[in-house]
């Protein structure tokens, strides 16, 4: 009995820990499965494996020179040199992303670089930034984690990963792209301005908890942001190793209570929360004193006066009084307003999911580009232009299957020019015609080689950055005779966003430790400071040769200021040299340097990835049985003494689970296999053991000398389409399960049992709804649909069928993040002589009972009722308390006999409920995944009665 209680404990502790661990460090993590057609190839440099499709193969050898180059400094400085570690390119995504995932323990790369990248090539800032989260994870694997992997496999890690906060991974890692490198996030000012506002600007500053876990009331700044802040300023104070040896606590005792912290206790006499109010408490002096010695440039303040936290970004200037912009915030989803002189605004479309954060608008049309992912394959998406007319209200799509960016309007509205990245990372300026789509002009650059944000200064020449070796410059192209010439070089500071005209070059440049607006005299080459801002300021915007606006950050958000000409600096600016120090830190690093190495490159020894061979990957094990994928770690888990092992190949087309268990004094067996790189996914289990089930007619007789041979198969058959297009979150699942089962039936007309049943599982599903805000509870928009068939066809003398439809619909509520919810059911069943269990569920505070059929109908009011932000440090944070009302119908009917009358009659059944429910959303102990713990009360009008349930959940998919 103990060791049972104690190994179901053990389980529930590994299970919450490892699918809590942040950004891709989650057990079985799934990233989504790459086209079917791909043919992979993998090859072994000096530190990693790569594997990568066929195509990529000359891309993939330049990685992994690169990675290999950054290895030896950035895991020499944790102290540890992690075994090879496999990379996985998946060059067929549209975004721009790294991440480090245990169990099974790889590095997935989606290598396209992002458009609004500092001054630092995309493949050197992975190899920087994810080698070091490799080093930090596996330096956890010592002293009793590593004993516990022997029992375990790569879980163990997983559960140490469990105790490390984000913000220490991504903040380690923010310093060590700093520290190895000639930029960095660290040395980037805007970095730090979310922070630096708050702390200076807000009456109260945040708490520890509150920067840990977010806020659905404010704007918190990342754990990227305030994590490196920490971890800078305790490697200057206390030195860098004191993190290593932290880690190596952490590792070698990970059943420790709040074991991270415990390791801060003993190498630096400071606790977590303690570091986080000792930086703050120092950054704000040095902060104050910045921003006093500032002379803050005279503009007019162009957006409405707000409370809450809101975006105004990307300003485009439609007429004189008229300005577009990209708004959103925690209450909003991002959409494009006008903003009139006055003050007035009004909003104006909502566009789907932007794969750039910029607009741009001339000529009646204002375009952006939108991320469209893969109907079928995770692993692949597309960055699409639209295109929106002013005086028709109407949206198109211009392109479809495209890899563009940063979409820009020439002043006649006739073209527009884009960035193209391919799947091979080569980099085009593109420039399409603006009714049809159709390329007028592809212009390849050097490889290795970066545009970024066109912009037309006229209708024959654009201007952009370029990043290359040197860093970053403003280039301009004349369209005519496709001819380039480099205006101004930022080297290794940050310069971006340009725009201007024949005379002059407005664009953010990071020279005075912050993002300011500086104009580029393009006749004589003198800079000047435009905008002297408190925190920051960014994206001009042309108006006319006396005008242009901007946006200026604040700690409710980005502001649009309007800045004439009476009021722009005319003296000139200096351009400081460089500095390689990474912010607040002494502790001068050589850069790596990176080099091409052509001989090393042509040494790996590439050889086909073989999807077959490599099916089978097993990377944990549990000497226990229980099945990961239906574990409810809040319930009373199944679990016994047995072995489990797990598999998932490394491009994450195949699944397997085999276990053994011994429970009830019998042996248990199961298996399971998903393989996902077919179209149809699909998803095979078989178990063995148990005593069969006997299912017995009245006045039977049951059957005697069973054995333990219960069988159960199933073989399912899916398709998961992402339909999501534009602002609508969309999706369809067609899906078969055929289900074998050898329990024993009763048959009347042969008065015996009959041993075995197959039945069919089919299903269709299908979901779209408006995308949601951060505060929004549910759908303000929105649609589902479902129908499902079950029958078993060859036992049609003793098993019917069963038909459920269900049909949900959102609207909005009265006021905002209110919503409302309504769900339609209908269910109908012919039986024989078993009744299947309903498929639908009955009004609140029923329990499911006899239906043959049943037509419900339920409704649900949502509704915010505070946002708290309470904390007991170490205990508790309460993020939010929500509340439902509800009122449910159903009519359930069934057939009975009538002996009296010696017929059959049907039975009506009206049932009512109505009520509400209180949720708390929260987070314990400081465990990363978020708790919802609350309370509904039901009343039952029929019976007078109120019934009170509890209501907890888990969720386990927030990162």
């Amino acid at each position: 009995m103990f060791q049972g209680t104690l190994i179901k404990h053990l389980t529930i502790i590994v299970f919450l820990i490892s699918a809590g661990v942040d950004f891709g460090y989650g057990q079985f993590y799934k990233t989504g499965d790459p086209p079917g057609n791909i043919r992979w190839r993998s090859f072994k440099s000096d530190h990693f494996r790569f594997i990568f499709p066929n195509e990529f193969e000359s891309q993939a050898r330049e990685y992994a020179v690169t990675f290999d180059q950054a290895w030896e400094r950035i895991t020499g400085e944790l102290q540890h040199r992690p075994k090879p570690f496999p990379v996985v390119i998946h060059p067929y995504v549209s975004r721009s992303n790294g991440i480090v995932i245990w169990a099974p323990r790889r590095m997935e790369i989606y290598p396209v670089p992002p458009q609004h990248i500092y001054p630092q090539s995309w493949i050197r800032q992975l190899a920087l930034h994810e080698t070091r989260h490799v080093a930090q994870i596996s330096k956890l694997n010592q002293g009793f984690t590593k004993l516990l992997s022997v029992f375990t496999g790569e879980q163990a890690v997983g559960v140490a990963a469990g105790m490390i906060p984000s913000w220490f991974y991504e903040g380690d890692a923010v310093y060590a792209e700093t520290a190895f490198s000639r930029f960095g996030r660290g040395r980037n000012p805007s970095f730090e301005m979310g922070i630096k506002a708050q702390v200076v600007d807000d009456e109260q500053i945040f708490s520890y908890d509150k920067s840990l876990f977010g806020s659905y009331k404010d704007y918190v700044p990342s754990h990227y942001e305030y994590g490196y802040q920490m971890v800078s300023h305790a490697s200057e104070k206390y030195g860098h190793e004191t993190w290593s040896k932290t880690l190596d606590f952490s590792g070698r005792y990970p059943f420790i209570p709040f074991t991270f912290r415990e390791g801060m206790n003993i190498e630096m006499g400071i606790t977590p929360m303690e570091l986080y109010n000792e930086f703050i408490a120092e950054r704000k002096t040095a902060w104050e004193k910045e921003i006093s010695e500032a002379s803050f440039t005279s503009s007019v303040k162009y957006s409405p006066n707000k409370n809450d936290f809101i975006n105004y970004a990307s300003p485009q200037f439609i007429s004189e009084t008229t300005i577009a912009s990209l708004k959103d915030g925690p209450g909003f989803v991002k959409q494009i307003v006008l903003l009139e002189n006055d003050g007035a605004e009004k909003k104006l479309h909502v566009p789907g999911f932007l794969s750039v954060n910029r607009i741009s608008a001339k000529a009646g049309k204002i375009t952006w580009s939108e991320t469209i992912p893969g109907a079928r394959w995770g692993n692949q998406s597309f960055s699409v232009i639209k295109v929106f007319n002013l005086d028709t209200g109407e949206e198109i799509q211009l392109t479809r299957k495209t890899r563009y960016y940063a979409p820009a309007l020439s002043p006649s509205g006739n073209y527009i020019a884009a960035i193209e990245t391919d799947p091979l990372n080569n980099c085009f300026l593109i420039i399409l015609d603006a009714r049809s789509g159709i390329v007028q002009t592809k212009e390849k650059i050097e490889y290795g080689s970066f545009l970024q944000f066109p912009e037309w200064t006229n209708e024959n020449e654009l201007v952009m950055t370029i990043l290359d070796e040197e860093g970053k410059h403003i280039t301009v192209f004349d369209v005519a005779d496709q001819s380039w010439k480099k205006l101004l070089s930022g080297g290794d500071y940050d310069i971006s966003r340009p725009t201007g005209n024949e005379n002059y070059i407005w664009f953010n440049g990071t020279w005075n430790g912050k993002n300011d607006v500086f104009m580029l005299d393009r006749k004589t080459g003198t800079i000047y400071q435009t905008t002297d801002s408190r925190h920051g300021a960014m994206e001009p915007a042309i108006l006319n040769k006396d005008s242009i606006a901007f946006t200026e950050y604040t700690s409710k958000g980005y502001d649009i200021r309007i800045l004439t000409s009476e009021s722009i600096s005319k003296d000139e600016f200096k351009i400081p040299e460089s500095n390689f120090l990474p912010y607040y830190s002494s502790q001068s690093k050589e850069p790596i340097v990176f080099e091409s190495d052509e001989e090393k490159s042509n040494n790996f020894q590439s050889k086909p990835y073989r999807k077959i061979s490599n099916l089978f990957h097993f990377h944990s094990w549990a000497p226990f049985w229980f099945d990961f994928t239906t574990l409810d770690p809040v319930s009373n888990p199944d679990i016994y003494p047995g072995l489990t092992l797990l598999s998932q190949n490394l491009i994450n087309t195949a699944e397997s689970q085999l276990s053994y268990a011994y429970k009830n004094k019998n042996h248990f067996l199961s298996n399971s296999f998903i393989y996902s790189g077919f179209l149809t996914k699909i998803d095979l289990g078989m178990e063995y053991g148990d005593m069969p089930l006997v299912y017995q007619g009245r006045d039977t007789v049951g059957l005697e000398g069973l054995e333990n041979d219960l069988l159960n198969f199933r073989a399912r058959f899916y398709i998961p389409l992402n339909l999501t297009r534009s602002r609508f979150v969309m999706g369809l699942t067609p899906y078969l399960q055929i289900n074998y089962n050898n329990s024993f039936y009763h048959y009347t007309q042969q008065s015996d049992y009959k041993r075995g049943n197959v039945t069919l599982d089919w299903r269709l599903n299908f979901y779209s709804y408006l995308k949601m805000s951060i505060r929004d509870i549910s759908p303000r928009w929105g649609q589902q649909f479902r129908l499902r068939a079950y029958s078993s066809p060859f036992e049609d003398e003793n098993f019917g069928s069963i038909f459920h439809a269900t049909g949900i619909l959102y609207f909005p509520g009265l006021l905002k993040h209110h919503s409302i919810s309504i769900r339609g059911d209908y269910q109908k069943q012919v039986p024989v002589k078993y009744l299947y269990q309903s498929l639908a569920d009955f009004p609140r505070g029923f329990d499911k009972r006899r239906t043959e059929i049943l037509h419900s109908i339920k409704s649900d009011y949502y509704f915010p009722v505070s946002y708290p932000d309470f904390n007991i440090p170490e205990i508790i944070y309460l993020k939010r308390l929500r509340g439902t009302l509800y009122w449910d119908y159903a009519y359930n009917q069934f057939r009975v006999y009538n002996e009296a009358a010696n017929r059959i009659d049907w039975i009506g059944q009206p049932l009512y409920s109505g009520g509400f429910e209180l949720i708390a959303d929260y987070h314990l102990f400081r465990l990363l995944f978020p708790f919802s713990t609350g309370v509904r009360i039901n009343y039952l009008p029929q019976s007078g009665k109120l019934t009170p349930e509890m209501i907890f959940s888990i969720n386990l998919n927030v990162f």
